[in-house]
């Protein structure tokens, strides 16, 4: 009788510290390194991101094969928007290819922003505007200071699964752990977006460029094999959610009115 008593009493004081570990980590961690966050020094922050894009830069990063005109079209444009939009934040645009050539655009600690080739020319097939809802959407990376959150996120995983199971191995590929740090991306990607549509604005522009820019990205093969992942096992929110997100204000025009381009579009032209 006793030792069921003890068995059960130790049962219910692993639940209980489970339970504080998951508040711990979803309410908690989020709010303590966000804070610790904005207090980094800009220094060490900058030096994360450079030391991380000399890592990108060695193992799949290749040159951007842009000529200058179209980089210092998107470089200028991008400025006018940024210091209208987050005047007081630091960034530096790069420019970047990779041998796949993959659409996408990265921000790095440090306010790095990454632009590669093919989404610079995909976005100019589209709307010449829509790379700068892309690029808004990284600035609002940098504005919220996402990649350090998520670094720092990381490492006190990292730290407290050291501590607790001693072997950071198992504890990082837990369900459970890993399915919270899904979230909390998604999260950070919806605040990214939420800036973009401020960053166009504030430009004088609607949401409508970047919307543009996720529809016809969900057109590209790889997109529809992507849409067939359920939503709380990737990093983003569905594009479709997205999409209809940033077309709440009914901005949108007429889909008829554009077309989506092919891959391998030409060079992106100057921007106004």
């Amino acid at each position: 009788m006793r030792l069921q008593a003890y068995r059960a009493a130790t049962e219910l004081a692993v639940a209980a510290v489970v339970a504080l570990c998951a508040v711990a980590y979803l309410e908690v961690l989020p709010r303590a390194t966000r804070w610790a966050a904005f207090r980094l020094s800009p220094r060490l922050e900058l030096s994360m991101g450079e030391h991380l894009l000399e890592f990108l830069d060695a193992h799949g990063f290749q040159p951007s094969q842009l000529s200058e005109q179209p980089r210092a079209s998107i470089a200028e444009a991008f400025a006018r928007t940024a210091q209208r939009a987050a005047p007081a934040v630091s960034y530096r645009l790069e420019f970047r290819r990779t041998q796949l050539g993959e659409i996408n655009a990265f921000t790095l600690p440090g306010g790095i922003i990454i632009m590669l080739d093919s989404t610079a020319e995909f976005c100019d097939a589209i709307d010449a505007a829509s790379v700068l809802g892309v690029l808004g959407h990284e600035l609002g990376h940098v504005v919220n200071r996402h990649m350090t959150r998520n670094a720092l996120q990381s490492l006190s995983v990292g730290a407290i699964a050291s501590l607790l199971w001693g072997d950071f191995s198992v504890a990082a590929t837990s369900v459970p752990l890993m399915l919270a740090r899904l979230d909390h991306s998604r999260q950070f990607e919806t605040e990214a977006d939420e800036f973009a549509v401020h960053a166009l604005r504030a430009s004088g522009l609607s949401a409508q460029p970047l919307s543009r820019f996720f529809a016809c990205l969900q057109e590209l093969p790889e997109a529809r094999i992507a849409a067939g992942i359920p939503s709380f096992l990737t990093s983003h929110p569905p594009t479709l959610e997205r999409i209809q997100r940033l077309n709440a204000g009914g901005e949108d025009a007429d889909a008829s009115e554009w077309h989506c381009p092919a891959r391998g579009a030409s060079e992106p032209q100057t921007l106004p």
